[in-house]
């Protein structure tokens, strides 16, 4: 009997097992479950994997391969080549930029225009975007590979939309944004406790098998689309966090963010000058700036206290105070509205919200190229 019992258990094993194997190359060949390029870092919260393969489609479209030194961009050389001006361009999902093409991506945009006009000079622009980070991930991220490319000029890409916020583990909570990556604390220590929780420690453990396994990755993505279909939800039209950036007077975590995120930026420009580089924030701006009238974008409650110009204000007077240049783009991005009455945000339906499209990286090229006038030879 347990002979008996011992050979049915090896072949409903091996059932299982060839069933599973079959999937995975069933998945493989309808393109299912593909596409992880991202791992757990106990510095950044998340890194992408070098050479991995992406596809993104759930705003826009790209697919490509994470270069070799762990960023969504081409191959670059930590050397610096002979008459030669580096960019490092640091950001959030705006300068990752996965929903259009790499090539269609502004710092590509951008230096292939620079380099359009030069003579023997050339410029080199490496672009070292992630979604999600924030201001201090991008300080850190300088410090551990950014350096390393031997910059001329360092720009970080500031999105206003939700970069204050992102500073803030009190808003991300408040937002329902992942808190799993660094936060600086009140005394301007590194907090870095992310790396001793347990999600942490189980993707960590996951994400490997997640790429060699389809199955596993499906099963993995569908339970955390049901997660979130389960968080709670607020009434659809309630007025969303993020856009508390705008208002005139803030609470206590907003302020307590525009002064973790002053000190994050003035850090930033310190580290910049003793590598004998020149630093400049530029000010990404938000969707809502411009589109605000869209019918998908009316709120209840709508507060009446708004400044949609004072984000912008704010880093103004923190760059003064620190020493850099700041440069807003919202203003070529309203001009460029008035004149065309173009979306240069958003996909398909979703025209006018979210992330730029091939319209918005091309005009975002244009207005950086106008605004880099007189700081680059």
């Amino acid at each position: 009997m347990a002979k008996k019992t011992i050979q049915n258990l090896l072949l409903v094993l091996i059932t299982l097992l060839f069933m599973y194997g079959f999937l995975d190359v069933l998945f493989r060949i309808l393109g299912i479950g593909g596409g992880v390029y991202m791992r757990p870092d106990p510095i950044l919260g998340t890194a992408f994997l070098p050479g991995a393969l992406y596809q993104q489609s759930v705003e826009g479209f790209s697919k490509g391969k994470i270069n070799s030194l762990g960023l969504r961009d081409y191959e670059h050389s930590y050397t610096k080549p002979d008459n030669t001006y580096r960019i490092v361009i640091l950001g959030d999902s705006f300068t990752e930029a996965a929903q259009v093409t790499l090539d269609s991506a502004y710092h590509q945009i951008l230096a292939r225009a620079l380099n359009r006009k030069t003579g023997k000079q050339r410029y080199e622009i490496i672009a070292m975007g992630k979604s999600g980070m924030g201001t201090l991930e991008e300080l850190l991220w300088y410090r551990t590979e950014g350096r390393k490319y031997h910059p001329d000029l360092v720009i970080c890409a500031f999105y206003i939309g939700n970069d204050f916020r992102d500073n803030s583990r009190e808003l991300s909570k408040r937002k329902g944004a992942s808190v799993m990556k660094p936060f600086l604390t009140d005394s301007g220590a590194i907090d870095t406790r992310f790396v001793n929780s347990q999600g942490f420690h189980f993707r960590a453990a996951v994400i490997p098998l997640m790429r060699y396994s389809r199955v596993l990755t499906f099963v993995m993505r569908t339970i955390e689309k049901i997660q979130k279909g389960n968080q709670p939800k607020g009434s659809g039209i309630e007025f969303p966090e993020d856009l508390n950036v705008y208002r005139t007077y803030y609470d206590p975590a907003w302020t307590k963010a525009v002064k973790t995120t002053d000190k994050l930026l003035s850090s930033f420009c310190d580290e910049i000058k003793k590598d004998s580089a020149r630093f400049v924030v530029v000010g990404i701006p938000d969707s809502y700036q411009f589109y605000r009238n869209l019918p998908s974008v009316q709120f209840s409650l709508m507060p009446t206290d708004l400044d949609f110009n004072k984000p912008d204000s704010l880093l103004e007077a923190i760059a003064h105070l620190s020493g850099f240049r700041y440069a807003a783009l919202s203003p070529c991005f309203q001009s460029a509205f008035e004149k065309t009455g173009l979306f240069y945000y958003g996909f398909g339906t979703q025209r006018g919200e979210g992330h730029w499209n091939e319209q918005g990286h091309a005009l975002a090229a244009g207005c950086l190229e106008e605004a880099l006038t007189g700081i680059i030879p």
